[in-house]
């Protein structure tokens, strides 16, 4: 159906007023789940408030499956494959931090308050009004609230929708609202791929055993390497190394050290090449820091672990 056909439908008229009538609704449930913990795998307090909410605005089947994505179903009747709109409920941010709404100057502050608190919020604001203007949808449409997107989820909530014989495997639509933008709608893939790189070596006093080779001088090489090549691409791919870590006190060559790289692109070859210039960088590193070992000292084991796909 063309797109201004179905907005001058009565029923979807009416939801798109309603959206505007239930805006305090609609800021109130962004503050209240903002100011629900959900750090990465601790998602289930929030959940548990989202499948309150699904309930109380009318939506049916709710439930929450084995790895904690809160689903509910809009009452419409309606046949064939589903439509699943979704949101996550988890944030970047660990658990202990302080997620109290500021209100400062007419705006609202607060650690993953857009990401993704407001992606939660415009679920319910949907929810409420498809509801309440008696929306009949060609499609059944099912409302997810997702665990596991953030860090190491690796977005475990949205691949168990999509497992082999999941029920939503074959759903005729997926749409995730997410982020800060107000302006976009993306209808594009991006694949992000993420990487644990570690060194270990036989560690040592930092002046009796100076010259033995230093695991974390070898991530310092490596994130050298890899601060130098800048994926251009008009954008359309990046490299991040977001986490770095080892070492026991400031006066001991580290055993361990460890170094965490996002990647992410628009295209799987893209992709691919930028994983092997991570692989480079490492080779590059362990061998730069083995060839300034002292004489006969042992050298350098790295590894790396694909920790998200």
């Amino acid at each position: 159906m063309e797109i201004h056909r179905l907005a001058e439908r009565k029923d979807v008229a009416r939801a798109r007023d309603l959206v505007y009538r239930h805006d305090r609704a609609t800021l109130d449930d962004l503050v209240a789940l903002t100011e629900i913990a959900a750090p990465p795998f601790g998602e289930a307090a929030r959940g548990l408030e989202v499948a309150r909410r699904f309930a109380s605005l009318g939506l049916v089947d709710v439930a929450t499956d084995e790895v904690g994505n809160v689903l509910a179903r809009l009452p419409a009747p309606a046949s064939g494959r589903p439509v699943l709109v979704s949101a996550h409920l988890d944030t970047v941010f660990p658990s202990g931090t302080d997620v109290r709404v500021q209100r400062r100057n007419g705006r609202l502050y607060a650690p993953g308050i857009a990401d993704n608190g407001r992606g939660l919020a415009g679920l319910l604001a949907i929810a409420r009004v498809l509801v309440e203007a008696g929306v009949a949808p060609s499609r059944p449409i099912v409302f997810v609230a997702t665990v596991g997107e953030e860090g190491l989820g690796d977005l475990r909530g949205t691949k168990h929708l999509f497992r082999e014989g999941s029920p939503w495997r074959d759903c005729a639509g997926f749409v995730s609202l997410d982020g800060s933008g107000r302006r976009r709608i993306v209808h594009r893939a991006i694949g992000s791929r993420r990487l644990r790189i570690v060194a270990r070596g036989p560690g040592g006093h930092a002046w009796a055993d100076w010259g033995r080779a230093n695991p974390l001088h070898a991530l310092g090489f490596v994130l050298a390497e890899l601060a130098r090549y800048a994926p251009t691409r008009d954008g359309l791919a990046t490299l991040n190394a977001g986490r770095i870590g080892g070492g026991t006190a400031v006066n001991a060559i580290p055993t361990e050290a460890w170094l965490e790289v996002d990647l992410r692109a628009e295209d799987a070859d893209v992709l691919a090449e930028l994983e092997d210039r991570v692989r480079e960088a490492v080779h590059h590193g362990a061998a730069e820091a083995d060839r300034r070992r002292r004489e006969g000292t042992p050298g350098l084991e790295t590894s790396l672990e694909v920790i998200g796909d």
